[in-house]
């Protein structure tokens, strides 16, 4: 039996590191590497970096194209990216037609949280599913929507910024600018500074250490711990009140507490407008769900055509 093999590549590009893997159109990768991004010497340099990084990945094989997932977005009407606080000095900067210009290959520019999307749902816990909503909860909070087996993107397209759902109006002020987005209350940089807040101590705290602190027996960690549960299950039962996915897929950091799985059902039925199956998984693929992902972005757009 002749097994036919597409190869892509996808490139992570991260506020400290760009990662990239060359990987095959079954989720197999079979070269990986990673450099800095050194965002302070400029757009050139990190474009210069993304170019050598596929031209050494893909040699001696014929890609389909280039993946790139960013913490940002591509404004469609412009073609520019924008909403990129990692990569401030990409904003403004035509990335997709600098790379295909200079690559003279596909390349396809996609939020990072969607790109964990498209990895978990074609690689990863989501791939017998076909509607699913991956949510990011690291040091912000992302989320990524299939619809049908499609990437939904919206029309401007900023489907699936989860974090920037409204859940308390005036509340705290979040990245973003704006006041009450759910972001503000449960990225694992605002768990840690309202614990931080509650418990009058200072020094940085995972919610790995959090829920280490709270089985110890520590009030205020039990306590943020579990408003965060609950605020959790407000977005998501948010989400399926508008969109009934079949599964959500939680990665991030925030991830890491099993507690996340093991609480959150059972409080999201009292917020659900009748009931929901919605089964919530973790990411299954951890680092590497951003550059597969990437790299999701060439078969699941050539697919199209």
């Amino acid at each position: 039996m002749v097994i036919s093999l597409s190869y892509a590549v996808g490139i992570d590009l991260g506020g400290t590191k760009i990662e990239g893997v060359l990987a095959d159109d079954k989720g197999k990768v079979y070269n990986r590497l990673r450099v800095l991004t050194e965002d302070k010497k400029g757009s050139k340099q990190i474009i210069d970096k993304i170019i050598k990084l596929v031209k050494d990945l893909s040699k001696g094989y014929k890609i389909l194209g280039v993946g790139i997932g960013i913490p940002g977005n591509i404004d469609r009407r412009t073609n520019k990216v924008h909403n990129a606080p990692n990569n401030p000095s990409l904003d403004g900067v035509k990335l997709i037609e600098i790379l295909k210009r200079r690559l003279k290959t596909p390349v396809f520019v996609e939020n990072d949280a969607n790109c964990l999307a498209l990895s978990e749902a074609m690689f990863g816990a989501a791939k017998k599913y076909r509607n699913i909503v991956a949510v990011v909860i690291g040091t912000g909070l992302g989320g990524g929507i299939i619809i049908d087996g499609k990437l939904h993107q919206g029309v401007t397209p900023i489907a699936g910024e989860i974090g920037h759902m409204k859940i308390i109006m005036g509340g705290r002020k979040c990245s973003c600018g704006q006041a009450g987005c759910l972001e503000a209350y449960v990225s694992g940089t605002a768990i840690d500074k309202r614990y931080r807040e509650l418990s009058k101590t200072k020094g940085h705290v995972t919610v790995t250490e959090l829920s280490r602190r709270a089985r110890k027996g520590d009030a205020a960690a039990k306590k943020i711990l579990d408003e965060t549960y609950e605020i959790i299950a407000l977005g998501l039962s948010n989400i399926i009140n508008v969109l009934d996915p079949e599964v959500f897929v939680i990665g991030g950091g925030v991830s890491n507490n099993d507690g996340i799985f093991r609480e959150i059902p059972k409080r999201i039925a009292k917020y659900v407008l009748g009931y929901s199956d919605a089964k919530i998984l973790k990411a299954k693929l951890g680092d590497s769900s951003g550059v597969l992902g990437a790299a999701s972005l060439v078969f699941s757009n050539l697919s199209k055509k």
